[in-house]
């Protein structure tokens, strides 16, 4: 397969034709300025050469560090993300190399944001279950502090060093500062959750860290020293 492919796109403003380099895969030694561009997720984006409006076109590719073994793989179908899922896993006719089996670290991912998060967790050397249950917690707090605000999607990025979780509403974007010790005060409540991050499962998200809670109740493990009060940005 080859690793870029050139498009031809028409823009839906002007419907000016021009050309669009789909990337197969990003490796983060091999190509750090592409590296840099799927970060912020620009690598989507197109200007086009008539409007210069700006167009995002969304696709599928896999995101490979070479130098800490991961792989994240973005799909945005549910049965196209399953057959990655399957191959990562050795349950698939084309099944990762014998020789990677146990050394690398597989995600799959259905979002670009969450493309963008698990990259950040990762570079972070930090573990992104244990991410995943601090956003239910953030989710858990955000619901009780602000009931009539209702969020669609829960994420986390980086910016110059610093976590933020942010809040996809009908009302905007909302942000605030994440607290690594919730990171922490999740890693004692969910002993268990620290086997080895290489193998196992792959889809790590919300509906991984909801089967993690089991009987438990996010009231239990909530504490108002742990987080603090939310100090949120609508954007």
């Amino acid at each position: 397969m080859e690793k870029v492919i050139e498009k031809n796109v028409t823009c839906p403003k002007c419907q000016g034709a021009g050309k669009f380099n789909v990337y197969s895969s990003i490796n983060s030694v091999q190509d750090p300025e592409l590296t840099g561009k799927l970060k912020n997720l620009s690598l989507f984006d197109y200007t086009c050469p008539h409007c210069n409006a700006r167009v995002t076109f969304d696709y599928g590719l896999l995101y490979h560090d070479m130098n800490k073994k991961i792989m994240i793989y973005y799909k945005r179908k549910e049965a196209e993300a399953k057959k990655v899922a399957d191959m990562f896993l050795g349950r698939g006719i084309y099944d990762v190399a014998d020789d990677l089996k146990g050394k690398y670290l597989y995600r799959v991912v259905r979002r670009k944001r969450q493309l963008r998060e698990k990259i950040a967790i990762f570079d972070a050397n930090l573990d992104d279950r244990y991410m995943e249950l601090s956003k239910l917690y953030y989710l858990t707090k955000f619901e009780a502090e602000f009931p009539d605000l209702e969020a669609e999607w829960i994420y986390i990025y980086g910016k110059d060093g610093i976590f933020y979780i942010a809040f996809s509403t009908k009302e905007g974007e909302i942000s605030t500062t994440f607290d690594m010790a919730v990171y922490n005060h999740m890693k004692g409540a969910f002993p268990e959750v620290s086997d080895p991050l290489r193998g196992g499962e792959v889809f790590i998200d919300q509906a991984w860290a909801m089967k993690q809670m089991s009987n438990r109740t996010m009231g239990e493990l909530l504490s108002g020293s742990v987080g603090g009060d939310l100090k949120i940005t609508i954007s």
